[in-house]
C-alpha cells in the first residue's frame, strides 16, 4: 500500500514544482475537506488536495500480496461568492485549474522513472486515469482526478 510518508512526499514535489499551486491538503474524506478549507484564505487558493490512499489486497496467497491502490485528488479554487461571479470568470477559473491539473499529471509522466518516486509511479495505470470538473464543492470549484496502481 502507498505509505502517506510517500503520498506526503509527492505533494510537497508537486506543489514545488506546480507554478500556480498554493499548498496541499490531504484529508480522509469530506468532512475533512470542509474543516482544513474553512480554515484558508482566498489567497493561499488554487490548493491540491490528495486522499489518503485507499488499497485492496490482490493476489493468489499471502506471499504473493500486492495492493490495488485507489488515489484520488483535487485541484480547487475558493470562489468568494458565486452569485458575482461572470461567465467569463467562472470559465477563467475552470482553466486555470484545469491548467494545474494537468501540471499535475504531466509531473507523474515527466517523474515515474525518478529514484524518489519509481517504486510506484511507474506503476500507475494509465487506463485507470479520470478527470471530472468540481462545482461549488464546498465553496470552491476545479477539478478532481484518480488513477489505480499496483504496490507490493
Amino acid at each position: 500500500m502507498l505509505s502517506v510518508p510517500d503520498l506526503k512526499a509527492f505533494c510537497t514535489d508537486v506543489v514545488a514544482t506546480v507554478p500556480g499551486l498554493s499548498s496541499y491538503i490531504m484529508i480522509v474524506g469530506e468532512k475533512h475537506l470542509a474543516k482544513h478549507i474553512a480554515h484558508k484564505r482566498i489567497e493561499e487558493f488554487p490548493v491540491l488536495v490528495a486522499l489518503y490512499p485507499s488499497a485492496n489486497g490482490t493476489g493468489p496467497n499471502l506471499d504473493n500480496l500486492q495492493y490495488a491502490n485507489e488515489l484520488d485528488f483535487f485541484v480547487l479554487k475558493k470562489i468568494p461568492d458565486y452569485s458575482a461571479r461572470t461567465y467569463k470568470t467562472e470559465e477563467d477559473d475552470y482553466t486555470e485549474t484545469q491548467d494545474l491539473t494537468l501540471a499535475v499529471i504531466q509531473f507523474i509522466k515527466d517523474n515515474q522513472g525518478k529514484p524518489a518516486y519509481c517504486k510506484w509511479l511507474g506503476k500507475v495505470n494509465p487506463n485507470s486515469i479520470g478527470i471530472d470538473p468540481e462545482y461549488n464543492y464546498h465553496d470552491c470549484d476545479g477539478w478532481s482526478f484518480s488513477f489505480g496502481l499496483m504496490t507490493s
